[in-house]
């Protein structure tokens, strides 16, 4: 038996999992005291938590569920030092769901105890791990991101497709990470490509760029072989988090692989807000693209159609400022929609026209 009621640690999991609201859970939690929850009830009680949070209108725990949850992981953290892996990222995961991260002196002996147990974490759990730690915006100690990295080295191997979800996840964890770890994730990427939707080719270039990893040769050229054949399927948002990513990191780009983008953003453009078609532009320009006459006409179409719904605005006038800059050629309807200056009718002096033939 336990302290409080005396009530078998089995019961108590029983009736945590029988609670229905955050009323009944609290009262539970008062009846037996938080102090005979073992880190199995803990992770049972958020778990009771989280769905509060999806059954809410607001999305988010009330401030009371908030203060009881911070009780919960910090009783966890109490616990840590026991925990088994598979808890780390079960109780790590729930307090990412709950947007709460556990108080500092918790949130210590749970970096601590993943330390201790990094040597032995599976591919799924380091994933899990990882993207929990991202998830929540914590500062990672130093020391549990070499333990970490140190694990990925031994057993990239048997990452497989999952590979993806760890570089995406390292990606967003402030840590300068070691060139080996660069290399060895690329080497799984390139043996996994097969298995990987379409969809996963933007992720693998934003992700890489994340991490500063510039691709080599032989896996730019397979992805954007792959992106060539799969524009058809990209978002707007796709096509432009690939392009920003390709101009992040600077790598040459083929013929082929930017007219299919381009034109892919063309057929897409009206998904694009003016701040999306001034990133694209931006994104091409680093490049050292011109954007295709297909392209330029999408996106006058695009913005003529939000000066009329919306003016002008302060985005519009940048992205007319870029057109210029990158000396593009635009139709005498854009100049009048996006100038409206009857003494001149639209045109502009001393512009050299490129792109548009």
């Amino acid at each position: 038996t336990t302290p409080g009621l005396g009530r078998d640690p089995m019961v108590l999991a029983i009736d945590i999992k029988e609670c229905w609201s955050f009323a009944e859970l609290q009262q539970l939690s008062s009846e037996v005291g938080l102090a005979s929850f073992t880190e199995i009830h803990v992770s049972l009680a958020l778990q009771t938590l989280v769905t509060q949070q999806q059954r809410s209108e607001e999305g988010a725990l009330g401030g009371e569920e908030a203060l009881f949850a911070e009780e919960l992981l910090q009783r966890g953290g109490e616990l840590a030092h026991s925990w088994t892996a598979r808890t780390l990222a079960s109780i790590l995961g729930l307090s990412a769901s709950l947007r709460r991260p556990p108080p500092q002196p918790a949130l210590d002996a749970i970096f601590e105890r993943a330390r201790e147990l990094a040597g032995g974490f599976e591919p799924k759990l380091v994933t899990m791990l990882v993207g929990a730690l991202a998830d929540l915006g914590v500062q990672v100690p130093h020391a549990l991101m070499q333990a970490l990295e140190a694990r990925v080295l031994q057993t990239v191997s048997r990452f497989n497709a999952s590979v993806l979800d760890l570089i995406y996840a390292f990606g967003r964890i402030p840590f300068e990470f070691s060139p080996e770890l660069g290399e060895s994730l690329q080497r799984q990427v390139m043996v996994s490509f097969h298995e990987f939707p379409p969809s996963a080719i933007p992720k693998v270039m934003s992700a890489l760029a994340e991490l500063g990893v510039v691709p080599y040769w032989v896996l730019m050229h397979t992805i954007q072989d792959s992106a060539v054949e799969s524009a058809h399927t990209f978002s707007a948002q796709e096509v432009l988090a690939l392009l920003k990513a390709v101009a992040a990191l600077g790598v040459k780009t083929l013929p082929p692989f930017t007219e299919a983008m381009q034109q892919r953003a063309a057929e897409e453009c009206r998904d694009l807000e003016p701040g999306d078609i001034l990133g694209l532009l931006y994104a091409l320009t680093k490049m050292r693209e011109v954007p295709s006459a297909s392209l330029v006409a999408a996106i006058e179409g695009r913005v003529i159609e939000q000066v009329a719904r919306f003016g002008v605005g302060e985005m519009c006038l940048r992205l007319v400022d870029q057109l210029e800059r990158m000396q593009v050629a635009t139709s005498t309807e854009f100049d009048a929609a996006v100038h409206p200056r009857p003494s001149d009718g639209g045109s502009h002096v001393g512009r050299s026209h490129v792109g548009r033939s």
